[in-house]
């Protein structure tokens, strides 16, 4: 099936595909002798329906449904032909126009088509490439936040001896609702976190000053209303007003860093503790400064190629994220709608450039996986999932059986290929250590290869 290129950029181009009349013909007899099969019409016998007949009933859809079929493979018989790899669906020339999606009467069917593609470009040298390094030192404070964070991990919610209440707090009441001849609670035993605003399921809008303003033992009326998703309809929001007894408070109490808590969290003592915060920050801190390390090489390497981008993809990711960033300036920050989309446009050319610059990184990271022989292996994406079922606490099997489900093995690898190809960039470069202190770099890496 003949067709000829016609290139139109770095990342776009036509194909002219001629379909010869003998495949249109081919492709009619074998579509019409599927539906003599199927079809069963009164006064023929199963099967033997005259292909005149058939024509005549269900000729225009046949021939609609062949033309697609032939257009389908001819187009991927021609990307096939001219090793052309496509980022966006193929454009049929004359798409809007239904004469276009006619097989002609005799002859040959003629048609082109544009597709973006990727493009072609020279890997720039990426063996021994010099960047700094900068390995941030972990400080005495930086190991007291991650141990008081987990300290507050282990915090506890006890009664409050001494004092009144203070933010924060949790409200200890008997309480008494009714709305109408609905009882809802009666001197029973109710919580509430002021900061919620609800007491018992029902709307309590002035909790954080009652809260403030009681003391123990003191009974207070209080204005509540019920919800719209109460499970009783009748009730669905109405306001009534419940009596509390302030009975006391508890407060989140975080236990004493000490020995005693490194020993609950299955440490020697505090100093072995802090050792072990010390060693893993250190770990953080070396796998934040490679991942800088490996961005700054591949933007060296960005520097340095000439690789131009498809706008089509590029335009559908900057349209999503923008739709996701509006979205979440009306959720977060409660902006209507279109002053949302207003702020969301002011950060349309930096997402753009960041989108551009992470697919010139992917299509380097591709180029270079595929000269070096990088691949991902099943072994590769058996310990990934493997991975993510661990840190999920789930099955291996169950997180490989959604992932397939869901499409996203391919990511996955993808995923594998980059992280071996960053490994791979990180184990050539030259890398010069940015010491704090005062004193000489020193240089690691292999030299240039």
């Amino acid at each position: 099936m003949p067709s000829k290129l016609n290139d139109l950029g770095p990342c776009e181009k036509e194909i002219a595909v001629s379909v010869p009349a003998e495949d249109i013909v081919g492709a009619l007899n074998k579509q019409y002798g599927e539906l003599r099969k199927q079809i069963v019409l009164p006064g023929f016998r199963a099967g033997k329906v005259p292909r005149t007949v058939l024509e005549k009933r269900y000729g225009e859809q046949v021939r609609h449904e062949v033309y697609h079929d032939i257009v389908r493979g001819a187009v991927a018989d021609a990307l096939r032909e001219h090793e052309l790899e496509p980022v966006s669906e193929p454009e049929i020339d004359g798409a809007d126009d239904h004469d276009h999606h006619e097989l002609p009467n005799e002859g040959d069917l003629a048609f082109s088509f544009k597709v973006e593609v990727k493009p072609q470009f020279e890997l720039p040298k990426y063996r021994g490439v010099q960047v700094n390094r900068k390995r941030e030192p972990v400080t005495a404070e930086q190991v007291d936040e991650v141990i008081q964070r987990i300290a507050e991990s282990h915090a506890e919610w006890l009664p409050v001896e001494e004092g009144g209440y203070e933010e924060g707090d949790l409200v200890q009441t008997t309480a008494t609702i009714s709305v109408g001849e609905h009882v809802l609670a009666d001197e029973k035993g109710a919580v509430f976190l002021p900061e919620q605003e609800q007491l018992e399921g029902l709307a309590f809008p002035d909790a954080r000053k009652i809260a403030s303003e009681s003391k123990v033992d003191d009974e207070v009326e209080v204005q509540l209303t019920v919800p719209d998703d109460h499970p009783e309809e009748a009730l669905r929001g109405q306001e009534t007003t419940g009596k509390l007894t302030i009975e006391g408070y508890k407060r989140r109490t975080s236990p004493a860093i000490d020995d005693s808590f490194a020993a609950t969290v299955g440490k020697d003592d505090l100093a072995a503790f802090k050792t072990e915060v010390t060693k893993e920050l250190e770990e953080e801190h070396d796998r934040l400064s490679d991942r800088q390390v490996v961005k700054d090489i591949l933007d060296e390497l960005i520097a340095h190629a000439d690789i131009a981008i498809a706008a089509g993809p590029t335009e559908r990711m900057v349209e999503r994220q923008m739709g996701q960033r509006t979205m979440h300036f009306q959720m977060e920050e409660g902006l209507p709608p279109e002053e949302a989309k207003a702020k969301a446009e002011e950060e349309k050319g930096a997402i753009t450039e960041s989108i551009q610059r992470d697919t010139r990184a992917w299509l380097l990271v591709e180029a270079i996986a595929k000269k070096e022989k990088i691949f991902c292996l099943e072994d590769d994406v058996d310990q990934a999932l493997a991975d993510v079922a661990a840190r999920h606490g789930a099955k291996p099997s169950a997180v490989r059986e959604y992932y397939e489900q869901q499409g996203l093995i391919g990511e996955v690898r993808n995923e594998v290929v980059e992280r071996k190809v960053c490994e791979f960039l990180l184990d050539q470069a030259r890398i010069a250590e940015d010491v704090p202190e005062d004193g000489p770099a020193e240089e690691a890496g292999t030299e240039d290869a």
